[in-house]
């Protein structure tokens, strides 16, 4: 229940924003904008690389799995173990390849005079776009950072039962009666 709280919140806040930024985008410079779609498409290409190199890192035999699998299943179930690290990548090459066509059309639509009266409404547009590519990799990159902060708890976790158990096992050594 609080978790669909705070998605609709979030989504209402999204709402707000991409409307305000219709009419605040109205009135900024275009190659402004292309600047801000530059460094989104930057940083989501870092996030993409990160993410990549990550997933190569962490889950090496998951992607020898995956790929040599001759079980769909297996394949599937490895999939599924690095799923969460998947999406971002996916996200972020999304943004990148809409970042990519915004830079590329923007010039295109200035070169078109009939379209100079809507100038404006394309820039308020552009802007609200912008926006929401903006708000989804915030969302992508604070689920990376949840990711990141359960996969160090496992770890941590992890290592404090195998540090219980040698000590464990180190006390059983010890108690052991002589046999001579």
């Amino acid at each position: 229940m609080k978790q669909g709280m705070i998605k609709g919140l979030l989504a209402l806040v999204i709402i707000a924003a991409t409307v305000g930024a219709f009419f605040v985008g109205k009135n900024l410079p275009a190659d402004t904008q292309l600047e801000l779609y530059s460094a989104l498409r930057d940083t989501s290409a870092i996030v993409f690389g990160v993410m990549g190199a990550w997933i190569a890192i962490i889950y090496p035999e998951s992607l020898s799995k995956i790929y040599r699998s001759p079980q769909r299943k297996d394949a599937e179930s490895e999939v599924k173990s690095i799923g969460r690290l998947i999406k971002p990548m996916i996200v972020a090459a999304v943004i990148v390849a809409s970042t990519l066509v915004a830079q590329f059309v923007a010039p295109i639509l200035r070169s078109f005079d009939v379209l100079s009266p809507l100038y404006s409404s394309i820039r308020g547009l552009s802007f609200s776009f912008l926006i929401i590519l903006l708000a989804v990799q915030l969302v992508t990159i604070l689920e990376v950072m949840l990711v990141s902060f359960t996969f160090r708890r496992e770890v941590r976790l992890r290592q404090a039962e195998d540090s219980f158990e040698k000590g464990f096992m180190a006390g059983k050594e010890k108690n052991k009666p002589n046999k001579k």
